[in-house]
């Protein structure tokens, strides 16, 4: 109901850490109860975000995709306010999610390179040999893992379960 847009995106620059630029034209459509836009690639020097499936309803999302590259770097001020370090330590992950009736789908992400930076007057390198995060959704029970190592972090590890509930269309 309502008119649709058919098209396609020839040109996308996202200014930000990293700033990325659509690789390649992508097709949009746009209506009041649908949006779904084709296979895009986004990319800077060293990060990619991949969208292989991106499609929106009221009721429904559908996505897919892949990350790699992304540059992250998060410490603490004097006043223990986040505050960003340095980009050395690289993310890269995977994502596979459906959202309708029910909630199912996998997100990953895990340490590519780099090292995490702990900020203050004396900052401190974690020594990361291991990060990885995962989420997963199957029929609204939803677990998550965390595993963390580094020479001078130690070794970290949790895990969790959850059930997603839905409840006036939102979840």
């Amino acid at each position: 109901a309502g008119p649709t847009w058919k098209g396609t995106l020839r040109t996308l620059n996202l200014a930000g850490k990293p700033p990325l630029r659509l690789q390649a034209p992508v097709t949009l459509e746009a209506a009041p109860a649908r949006v779904a836009l084709g296979p895009a690639d986004l990319r800077s020097d060293a990060a990619q975000i991949q969208i292989k499936e991106l499609v929106w309803t009221p009721r429904t999302l559908v996505t897919r995709g892949q990350i790699r590259g992304i540059p992250v770097g998060f410490g603490a001020d004097a006043k223990q306010k986040a505050m960003l370090v340095s980009e050395d330590l690289k993310l890269g992950g995977e994502w596979q999610i459906r959202l309708g009736e029910h909630a199912d789908g996998t997100v990953r992400l895990s340490r590519e390179s780099g090292d995490l930076v702990l900020g203050g007057e004396q900052p401190v390198a974690a020594g990361l040999s291991v990060l990885e995060a995962r989420i997963t959704a199957l029929n609204d029970r939803l677990g998550w893992s965390l595993e963390a190592a580094g020479s001078r972090l130690g070794q970290i590890s949790g895990a969790g379960t959850a059930l997603a509930e839905r409840s006036s269309g939102s979840w």
